[in-house]
């Protein structure tokens, strides 16, 4: 088997087969690759196009380095399908690459540069890819769009695949703005989500020269039948609505006088705070607003809380993360909502970092987080409030009252006795 090599990518060549997947540009034919060989930092041609950034197996790549910025979150497929694809089916000396956004993904063949059936190099040059080679070739490059389709989406706003939410019922969060009530659903909070991830997602897409209409194509494929009712979304509105009911109890809070303290920095839960104070971007009908404050669990305080900054914070994040403190900000009250452990299945942070951070999840492994992912969703969707978060008692069951029950049966039967022997009286002086 042939060495895997990375490059990144400065003036790239026309590739032999492109794609409309945003991370995958398309498929090099071997002749094009004769720049690549040797394993020179600048290629065989030495005109500084391509710089070579790692070898496959040598560790890990500069984070610092543009390759890092640009390509690196499909570099791991690439490697395990390239790997498996190409050097299993075409021949060994065959050298071929594929263009992945800023990055290049080499496969330099084995051999003195004969071909398995005799054939020279310098014919493949000159020619086409043998008829299986060519096939082998493009089925790599549908895989790969298909394999990274679950991962060209660097948000949280859905689960590429995920089942509906059950039905379920919960109650609108009942808030007042400078006067006028307002009724928040959970349904707001989802839509509301769903439009700032487009927009982010949007803007990356203007970033990397798409059309406008290449854009909407992919915002409506990525976004088809999304809510925007994901496990933090869902999370968050339940922590502030059990959280506003404890303050408040029966009163409508001023959002003014309301404040967050999250701990858990991801777009979902972020976005659903900043709604409900009316503190994000684009919120309808804000005359007043409250206070959203992030502290993670560290101590470290995030004040940029746009989606970009965020997400170098999601990185590493376990239970201590699903945790909202609510305060009323009149008189210092503050009540803490913390997921009770068992909630979030074992195993879900570890899953959620290798499929949504380090993209080196097997597809047995995304379709497990996947399964988790609804698990959990659907958990702050429908369970009890005793069931989701420390420190809340289930209610009491109201046992019947056996003595009062007894008392009104006796005074109902000396009440009919005495109407009875009232009756019979009545009777005997009328004859």
């Amino acid at each position: 088997m042939g060495d895997f090599r990375f490059f990144r990518r400065y003036r790239p060549p026309v590739p032999a087969v492109e794609s409309d997947n945003p991370l995958i540009c398309g498929i090099l034919l071997p002749e094009q690759c004769e720049g690549f060989r040797g394993g020179a930092s600048t290629g065989e041609g030495g005109d500084g196009e391509y710089n070579d950034m790692d070898s496959c197996g040598n560790g890990d790549m500069d984070e610092d380095s543009e390759f890092y910025t640009g390509g690196r979150d499909v570099v791991q497929q690439l490697r395990g399908l390239f790997s498996e694809l190409c050097t299993a089916v075409l021949p060994g000396d065959v050298s071929t690459a594929v263009l992945a956004r800023d990055c290049v993904l080499y496969h330099e063949g084995e051999g003195s540069g004969e071909m398995k059936n005799g054939r020279s190099r310098s014919k493949m040059r000159s020619g086409k890819l043998p008829l299986k080679a060519v096939a082998v070739t493009i089925m790599a490059l549908v895989l790969m769009a298909l394999s990274t389709a679950s991962f060209s989406i660097p948000v949280d706003a859905h689960m590429p695949g995920a089942k509906a939410p059950p039905a379920f019922e919960l109650s609108p969060i009942v808030i007042a703005d400078d006067g006028t009530e307002i009724e928040i659903t959970i349904g707001d909070v989802g839509n509301y989500h769903n439009e700032r991830m487009k927009e982010f997602k949007r803007d990356m897409l203007k970033k990397q020269n798409k059309t406008e209409e290449e854009i909407d194509k992919i915002i409506e494929k990525e976004f088809a039948g999304a809510t925007g009712i994901c496990p933090c979304s869902s999370f968050a509105f339940r922590a502030a609505l059990l959280g506003i009911s404890e303050l408040w109890g029966d009163e409508i809070p001023e959002r003014a006088d309301i404040k967050f303290i999250t701990r858990r920095p991801t777009p979902g839960a972020t976005q659903c705070l900043q709604y409900i104070t009316g503190t994000g971007p684009g919120v309808p009908d804000v005359k007043s607003k409250g206070e959203l404050q992030m502290i993670l669990p560290d101590g470290t305080e995030v004040t940029d809380l746009s989606v970009k900054n965020l997400k170098k914070y999601m990185v590493d994040m376990n239970l201590s993360n699903w945790n909202i403190v609510i305060i009323r900000k009149s008189t210092g009250d503050e009540f803490e909502v913390q997921v009770k452990e068992g909630v979030i299945p074992e195993g879900f942070f570890e899953l959620r970092k290798k499929v949504k951070v380090e993209k080196t999840a097997t597809p047995e492994e995304i379709e497990e987080f996947r399964t988790q992912w609804e698990a959990v969703r659907d958990a702050f969707l429908t369970q009890p409030d005793w069931e989701l978060f420390e420190g809340v008692e289930e209610p009491e069951e109201e046992e019947p009252d056996v003595v009062g029950g007894a008392i009104f049966f006796s005074i109902l039967v000396i009440g009919v006795g005495l109407l009875l022997v009232l009756s019979l009286r009545v009777r005997v002086k009328a004859r």
